[in-house]
């Protein structure tokens, strides 16, 4: 795909969010990180900031897994590097029974290529990845997560596109968010861009998740390399997982956990590829509750200091 070119501005703010990494390299959290954080300053002495663009996750101050620069990595600095993403992952338990979606199989709406053309993105999502999603976040042990379809304005996107600027600008409205209340605050902890179940390639391109944890740090400080915000991806039939999520240093990583088909049609591999990735969705949100719950209690009695904007980088206007 051609890369577009990037405006003064968001070259300004490319060049100056890569110094201020180069600098976070400088000062490793845990002596863990120190020869991964040494051989991530040697691979930015490559990088020029005029070739990046804002589609570029080190241009907003993010280090992906997906990119060259880890793949290039010595095998221990990456295990390093990959290791909360390890530790999210989980397996399907022997004893838990694969529950087919009887009646979407049954639903004429699916059953054909040219009926599934047909549908819209609107239905697709109530009638297939809403479904989905209630049965992975059901019954949580430390409460519930309210699932909004209302395409509502994300709070962590408007917070970010207007810093430093006077006029309003919109945050993103992702297709389905996954919120929290606490203590009168709503806290989002899941964003998730879907398509129509056929899809151009454009639409493939991944959909960012990189506001919500600097909007999570203004409130409170959850522990390094454990909370992140999840971010979901539909393209087509196609799920995939992501998570972002600070390390120790301060610096996000961000994390493809897992993909799966979403299976129309009885498909046994595809059914139990989709029922782990809901499975490791599930302990996630788990997990990241008690750590946020955890880390506002903290706050209470602590506030968060020297919180600075987000560094990422907007799309451009015409992309928003």
């Amino acid at each position: 795909m051609e890369r577009e070119p990037a405006s003064d501005y968001s070259h300004m703010e490319i060049t100056t969010n890569i110094n201020k990494l180069k600098y976070k390299l400088e000062h490793p959290g845990t002596e863990v990180d120190i020869n991964l954080y040494g051989s991530l300053r040697q691979a930015f002495e490559n990088i020029k900031p005029s070739e990046l663009t804002w589609r570029d996750p080190e241009a907003s101050m993010v280090l992906s897994d997906e990119s060259d620069m880890i793949k290039n990595l010595g095998r221990r600095q990456k295990n390093v590097f990959l290791e909360p993403r390890e530790n999210m992952k989980c397996d399907i338990p022997e004893l838990v029974e694969m529950e087919r979606n009887g009646e979407t199989w049954r639903n004429p709406a699916f059953m054909s290529s040219i009926s599934r053309s047909e549908q819209s993105e609107g239905i697709y999502i109530s009638d297939i990845i809403m479904p989905l999603l209630r049965s992975s976040l059901r019954d949580l042990l430390n409460g519930d997560i309210c699932l909004s379809t209302a395409e509502r304005q994300s709070l962590a996107s408007k917070a970010r596109r207007n810093a430093g600027v006077v006029e309003e600008r919109m945050g993103k409205k992702p297709d389905i968010m996954g919120l929290m209340k606490q203590d009168e605050k709503i806290i989002e902890l899941m964003y998730l861009e879907s398509s129509r179940i056929l899809c151009s390639n454009s639409k493939k391109a991944d959909d960012g998740t990189l506001d919500g944890v600097s909007f999570i740090d203004a409130l409170c400080r959850p522990v390094g390399n454990q909370f992140g915000i999840v971010g979901i991806q539909i393209a087509g039939t196609t799920i995939r997982l992501n998570v972002l999520m600070k390390d120790l240093g301060g610096i996000p990583r961000y994390f493809h956990l897992d993909h799966a088909e979403i299976p129309l049609l009885p498909h046994a591999s595809h059914t139990k590829a989709l029922i782990r990735l809901l499975l490791t969705l599930r302990n996630i949100m788990i997990v990241n509750k008690s750590l946020l719950l955890r880390a506002l209690e903290q706050a209470s009695t602590h506030p968060p200091r020297n919180v600075g904007p987000s560094p990422t980088v907007s799309s451009p206007p015409y992309n928003n």
